[in-house]
């Protein structure tokens, strides 16, 4: 069952809050871990940045698989499903549609964890 976004915004939060603190290339408490996480996106794809926007350096770092998000479209069909950011029954177009706006979607809401400490 489909939740309203505040709600499944959450899961994907903790998704990612879990996955940096797993990470043993950031060290320190979450926001220290975020800082760092924020400053080699901003150095690594600084060219991005610069020609085009923070966001679209964030994606790419997690399309590079910068951090182990999903990677595999049935995989990422049964996230959306398990967070509740989709109906359990999906067309073909929505499975395409969720799994092509995966890592935009996930560089939103690592942007959004950023913003929530403060990290700019």
């Amino acid at each position: 069952m489909k939740l309203h976004h505040s709600k499944y915004k959450v899961n994907y939060y903790n998704y990612l809050i879990d996955i940096i603190n797993d990470n043993e290339q950031y060290n320190g408490v979450l926001s220290e871990r975020l800082e760092q996480l924020h400053d080699h996106i901003g150095t690594a794809f600084s060219h991005t940045v610069q020609r085009v926007h923070f966001h679209q350096a964030t994606t790419d770092f997690l399309q590079g698989l910068g951090l182990p998000v999903e990677m595999w479209n049935s995989d990422i069909i049964q996230q959306a499903k398990d967070f509740g950011s989709c109906d359990e029954q999906l067309t073909e177009k929505q499975e395409d549609n969720i799994c092509n706006k995966y890592y935009e979607f996930m560089a939103s809401r690592l942007i959004e964890l950023f913003n929530k400490y403060n990290i700019r």
